[in-house]
């Protein structure tokens, strides 16, 4: 199956000169640009590689894309991270606070289930005895 994709299009020298060229627009962002804003440019460029994948029905270029992204999310976490200056506590939570606040008043407990400040569940309403209630057919 792959076999029969290489040489569908144009053979082994399109993917080389697709790896090639991917790997030189890499290249060439890890020179100019610094810091982090290398892996934003890495990913943009992996998105790029992904969406003029679809439309062109292009096999390399979504999975250089694909890979170019992986390689952007492994060093976010590994290198990006790690080297983050680190916030204090109060500087963040107050800035999150009114957004995050209306939005999980009152759901500790689930989904609307009526709790206020309570752990006891919200009790059943009480049912009529057997005996009182009426059938359809008996009306």
């Amino acid at each position: 199956m792959g076999h029969s994709f290489l040489n569908a299009r144009g053979g082994r020298p399109r993917l080389y000169y697709s790896l090639l060229a991917t790997t030189l627009l890499a290249a060439l962002l890890y020179y100019q640009v610094s810091g982090s804003l290398r892996t934003v440019a890495w990913g943009v460029e992996g998105v790029a590689l992904l969406a003029s994948g679809f439309p062109l029905r292009d096999r390399v270029l979504r999975l250089s894309g694909i890979t170019l992204l992986l390689a952007c999310i492994l060093k976010l976490f590994v290198w990006d991270l790690r080297h983050l200056e680190t916030l204090p506590a109060n500087s963040f939570v107050p800035r999150t606070g009114p957004v995050t606040g209306p939005r999980f008043r009152g759901s500790t407990r689930g989904f609307g289930s009526g709790c206020r400040g309570t752990c006891e569940p919200t009790p059943a309403p009480a049912r009529p005895p057997a005996s009182s209630r009426t059938s359809p057919r008996a009306r």
